[in-house]
């Protein structure tokens, strides 16, 4: 939660990911900032993970060379990590539901999914982010047509054929928020680990 994010110590993020602590002190927004470093946070708590490790794919997904597969994402009052037991992709998604986003419900969702949000914000939330999690995991980001992936199947445990692989998701829903997971092989549900400052400086 940002709130925790909120909690960190300067001396600590300069130490552990200075180079997002510098990216964090340029945005314009605080929330933004604390997304960028609680981003660091949970790289460097979770993962062991240094900047200097990390590598970007062509789409700029950060990638641990001598590690497990890792995906984040951030929205609203969240930043969240995703980690791999192997080295198979993943993808998460997070966002903060807002009924002002279903007006794009026609760009963005197939005619079967279009009928199953009706004007139901969280139903729309949870496939977005079903949609981006698959394409995050599967790297091609979303400047793909998201309207020829149907993620419906992932709501009752079968997968999705995208970019020449089938895909597994789950999606849960975190205060207002929608969070879901991808990966190739079922992730089954999910139960998000909230992490408190302490617990991220231990």
């Amino acid at each position: 939660p940002l709130t925790q994010a909120e909690k960190l110590p300067e001396a600590y993020c300069r130490a552990h990911f200075p180079q997002r602590t510098a990216r964090a002190e340029r945005f314009r927004f605080r929330a933004d900032a604390l997304r960028c470093l609680g981003a660091g946070a949970l790289l460097y708590h979770v993962l062991g993970a240094r900047e200097e490790f990390l590598t970007f794919s062509p789409a700029g997904k950060p990638l641990l060379s001598d590690g497990p597969a890792f995906n984040l994402s951030h929205s609203g009052d969240f930043v969240a990590l995703c980690v791999g037991g192997d080295l198979s992709p993943v993808g998460i998604d997070v966002e903060e539901t807002d009924a002002r986003h279903l007006s794009i419900a026609r760009r963005v969702m197939t005619a079967h999914e279009i009928k199953f949000i009706g004007d139901d914000a969280t139903r729309f939330f949870t496939l977005w982010t079903l949609k981006e999690a698959v394409c995050k995991a599967a790297g091609t980001g979303i400047g793909v047509d998201l309207t020829a992936l149907d993620v419906l199947p992932l709501l009752t445990g079968d997968s999705v054929r995208y970019a020449g692989a089938d895909w597994y998701g789950a999606t849960v829903k975190v205060t207002d928020h929608c969070l879901s997971v991808c990966a190739r092989r079922s992730v089954g549900p999910l139960h998000p680990i909230l992490l408190g400052c302490n617990e991220l400086l231990s």
